[in-house]
């Protein structure tokens, strides 16, 4: 599924429509960037101020085991549902 647009509804909701017309309604939404920019234009739209990113003068690693478990006991805890949403520059 490819995103088209990302809308704020009044009643603090967000629409996520796709390329194929399709909307998809959601109570929450959480936005993984990473450096690309093309998302940054939905946050801009929804009131967000970008402040342009930095590189790191260093790496974070983590022993990918740990980063599983991490990550699989937020998911738990925010429950989280996972859709296989693809951001295309």
């Amino acid at each position: 599924m490819e995103i088209h647009s990302v809308i704020s509804e009044s009643n603090s909701n967000f629409q996520i429509e796709l390329k194929t017309g399709e909307t998809l309604e959601f109570n929450k939404i959480l936005f993984a960037t990473g450096s690309g920019r093309k998302a940054w234009n939905w946050l801009d739209a929804l009131g967000h101020t970008i402040v342009e990113p930095v590189p790191s003068l260093f790496t974070l690693k983590f022993q990918m085991l740990v980063w599983k478990i991490y990550l699989d006991l937020l998911l738990k805890m925010w429950n989280v549902r996972w859709l296989n949403l693809v951001i295309r520059n």
